[in-house]
């Protein structure tokens, strides 16, 4: 997917989709009718990533294992910018959204989906 393919897919999606968007994209979990999640102890609804910082943060920790994060606070806005770690890829542009949770999401499934 393109930058612009990822975006356009989050703008029509809901919330909840967007938390099962990147349990499955980001995250790697099972994501079984689109609100829960398959784990070893059985299931579990899918965590609020775009809504709770604390889960969010879980996504921030799988980005780090392979990019830099610099998450910003602006005027009414979050900046995420991720930077690469190696040669072979390009940094990913801000991505700007009213909650930081929002844009940690956001910039990860870019990370994660695009192929530019």
């Amino acid at each position: 997917m393109k930058r612009k393919e990822v975006v356009e897919k989050w703008c029509t999606l809901r919330a909840s989709e967007h938390d099962a968007w990147v349990a499955s994209a980001v995250m790697g979990a099972e994501v079984i009718g689109g609100n829960v999640e398959k784990i070893p102890e059985g299931f579990r609804p899918v965590p609020r990533y775009t809504a709770s910082i604390s889960e969010a943060w879980k996504v921030v920790e799988k980005v780090r294992e392979d990019w830099i994060l610099q998450l910003l606070d602006g005027a009414g806005w979050w900046s995420v910018v991720l930077l690469s770690d190696c040669e072979d890829r390009s940094d990913i542009d801000p991505v700007n959204l009213p909650t930081a949770s929002e844009a940690i999401c956001l910039a990860a499934l870019i990370a994660k989906l695009t192929k530019e």
